[in-house]
């Protein structure tokens, strides 16, 4: 309070709306011509069959640089010189989470599955864990958007390339990522829709979660290669 106190006294609401406001308001009303193009939680509601509501809100922001997150719901700041596709990409990646319930007995079947994976396994237990993702659960999960944020993203026409993302990312840990990534395009997944969920359940069920199968796509989409001693290199 004392420093609110401080900059009231000292005419920050007036510098603010003399040297700040004009602009703040012409970049926000830019990105809203801009996000009005893209459907992303329309697409994000197709493939994961959740209604993840009709709207999202980005509060554009000048004193925040280099922050740009949801802070809770589908509420994003952003900073004003950010391009609009940072939004984009935060907007198609954030409403995905939670994607893994692991009170459902059959998504915790399926992250125990992944566990006794020795390359999943290897990836949570080499990687610097500094990224986050330190166990099978949370790489799971992230890795699950990933993949369906990458879909959204190419969709929508605002995608990176899968390849050069996967390797980069987090010194190329996101191996479960490119798998899974690789499993939903041939399948052809993105264009019938359905409830994920169900759906990797039922990949899960058919075999296509194996280690072998998530070690082939793997290297299909990242380029990843195993060392001797058994952990995830990159090229």
């Amino acid at each position: 309070m004392t420093t609110l106190a401080a900059m009231k006294r000292a005419g920050f609401r007036e510098w603010w709306a003399r040297e700040f406001k004009p602009k703040i308001d012409a970049r926000a009303a830019g990105l809203r011509r801009e996000l009005s193009r893209y459907d992303v939680l329309g697409e994000q509601r197709r493939l994961t069959g959740r209604d993840g509501g009709d709207s999202i809100e980005v509060i554009v922001l000048h004193f925040s640089e280099p922050h740009g997150i949801r802070i809770q719901g589908q509420r994003f700041l952003t900073h004003a010189s950010y391009p609009a596709e940072i939004v984009l990409r935060n907007a198609a990646h954030e409403p995905l989470h939670p994607m893994l319930d692991l009170s459902d007995p059959r998504v915790r079947a399926l992250v125990d599955h992944l566990g006794d994976d020795p390359l999943i396994a290897s990836a949570v237990a080499r990687h610097d864990p500094s990224y986050g993702y330190n166990s099978v659960a949370g790489l799971a999960e992230e890795d699950v958007v990933q993949a369906l944020e990458q879909i959204v993203s190419e969709r929508l026409g605002f995608a990176d390339d899968p390849r050069e993302r996967w390797i980069a990312a987090d010194d190329g840990m996101h191996v479960l990522a490119a798998a899974f990534y690789d499993l939903v395009r041939e399948t052809n997944y993105p264009e019938k829709g359905g409830v994920f969920v169900d759906w990797l359940i039922a990949r899960q069920s058919a075999g296509d979660l194996s280690p072998a199968e998530i070690e082939k796509r793997a290297r299909r989409r990242s380029a990843m290669k195993r060392s001797t001693n058994g952990s995830v290199q990159r090229p």
